[in-house]
Protein backbone atom coordinates (compact mmCIF):
# COMPACT_ATOMS: atom_id res chain seq x y z
CA UNK A 1 0.00 0.00 0.00
CA UNK A 2 1.61 2.90 -0.91
CA UNK A 3 0.02 6.00 0.90
CA UNK A 4 1.32 9.25 1.36
CA UNK A 5 2.29 10.49 5.12
CA UNK A 6 -0.09 12.44 6.28
CA UNK A 7 -2.64 9.03 5.54
CA UNK A 8 -0.30 6.69 7.51
CA UNK A 9 0.33 9.63 10.37
CA UNK A 10 -3.68 9.98 10.43
CA UNK A 11 -4.45 6.00 10.45
CA UNK A 12 -2.05 5.62 13.60
CA UNK A 13 -3.53 8.23 15.53
CA UNK A 14 -6.89 6.23 15.20
CA UNK A 15 -5.40 3.38 16.38
CA UNK A 16 -4.27 4.93 19.12
CA UNK A 17 -7.19 5.80 20.23
CA UNK A 18 -8.49 2.28 21.69
CA UNK A 19 -5.25 1.65 23.22
CA UNK A 20 -6.06 3.70 25.98
CA UNK A 21 -8.69 2.00 27.87
CA UNK A 22 -7.04 -1.16 27.36
CA UNK A 23 -3.84 0.16 29.00
CA UNK A 24 -6.01 1.70 31.88
CA UNK A 25 -7.64 -1.84 32.58
CA UNK A 26 -4.79 -3.68 32.15
CA UNK A 27 -2.70 -1.39 34.60
CA UNK A 28 -6.02 -1.55 36.93
CA UNK A 29 -5.97 -5.22 36.49
CA UNK A 30 -2.21 -5.50 37.44
CA UNK A 31 -2.54 -3.18 40.59
CA UNK A 32 -5.27 -5.90 42.37
CA UNK A 33 -4.13 -6.64 45.51
CA UNK A 34 -1.44 -3.94 45.87
CA UNK A 35 -0.45 -0.87 47.72
CA UNK A 36 -2.10 2.05 46.55
CA UNK A 37 1.20 3.47 45.65
CA UNK A 38 2.32 1.15 44.08
CA UNK A 39 -0.73 1.50 41.69
CA UNK A 40 -0.86 5.25 41.41
CA UNK A 41 3.03 4.57 40.33
CA UNK A 42 2.09 1.66 37.52
CA UNK A 43 -0.72 4.50 36.38
CA UNK A 44 1.72 7.27 36.36
CA UNK A 45 3.79 5.55 34.40
CA UNK A 46 2.35 3.71 32.13
CA UNK A 47 -0.79 5.60 31.22
CA UNK A 48 -0.20 7.85 28.65
CA UNK A 49 0.23 5.07 25.35
CA UNK A 50 2.36 7.03 23.16
CA UNK A 51 4.92 7.79 25.30
CA UNK A 52 4.90 4.32 26.27
CA UNK A 53 5.42 3.06 22.49
CA UNK A 54 7.87 5.49 21.99
CA UNK A 55 10.44 4.57 25.04
CA UNK A 56 10.02 0.75 23.81
CA UNK A 57 10.82 1.67 20.40
CA UNK A 58 13.67 3.67 21.80
CA UNK A 59 14.96 0.83 23.79
CA UNK A 60 14.57 -1.85 21.52
CA UNK A 61 16.91 0.14 18.28
CA UNK A 62 19.31 0.72 21.65
CA UNK A 63 18.84 4.46 22.07
CA UNK A 64 18.61 5.27 25.41
CA UNK A 65 19.24 9.05 25.46
CA UNK A 66 15.87 8.96 23.41
CA UNK A 67 13.87 7.30 26.23
CA UNK A 68 15.10 9.12 28.91
CA UNK A 69 14.45 12.31 27.58
CA UNK A 70 10.57 10.80 26.76
CA UNK A 71 10.51 10.15 30.67
CA UNK A 72 11.72 13.20 31.67
CA UNK A 73 9.64 14.90 29.50
CA UNK A 74 6.65 13.70 30.82
CA UNK A 75 7.83 14.05 34.11
CA UNK A 76 8.31 17.72 33.71
CA UNK A 77 5.18 17.93 31.97
CA UNK A 78 2.96 16.99 35.04
CA UNK A 79 4.07 18.76 37.05
CA UNK A 80 5.01 22.10 35.54
CA UNK A 81 1.71 22.13 33.64
CA UNK A 82 -0.77 20.02 36.26
CA UNK A 83 0.66 21.96 39.01
CA UNK A 84 1.19 25.20 37.41
CA UNK A 85 -2.21 25.09 35.84
CA UNK A 86 -3.93 23.55 39.55
CA UNK A 87 -2.44 27.27 41.25
CA UNK A 88 -3.21 29.56 38.66
CA UNK A 89 -6.53 28.19 38.60
CA UNK A 90 -7.19 28.08 42.61
CA UNK A 91 -5.83 31.77 42.34
CA UNK A 92 -7.38 33.40 40.01
CA UNK A 93 -9.58 35.63 41.43
CA UNK A 94 -8.33 36.07 44.84
CA UNK A 95 -5.51 37.99 46.34
CA UNK A 96 -3.46 35.35 48.23
CA UNK A 97 -3.99 31.76 48.70
CA UNK A 98 -4.37 30.23 51.78
CA UNK A 99 -3.25 26.16 52.42
CA UNK A 100 -4.05 23.93 55.62
CA UNK A 101 -0.17 23.30 56.84
CA UNK A 102 -1.71 19.88 58.42
CA UNK A 103 -3.03 19.21 55.18
CA UNK A 104 -0.41 20.42 52.85
CA UNK A 105 2.29 17.30 55.22
CA UNK A 106 0.28 14.89 54.65
CA UNK A 107 -0.84 14.80 50.87
CA UNK A 108 2.89 15.84 50.42
CA UNK A 109 5.17 12.94 49.30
Amino acid sequence: MRLNSATIFTLNILALIPLGPWISRSVDALSVGGRRATSELLKSTLGTSVELMIVINAITQKRPHISQSVILGSVLSDLLLVLGSTLFISGYDKKRLRFDRTLTTILSP
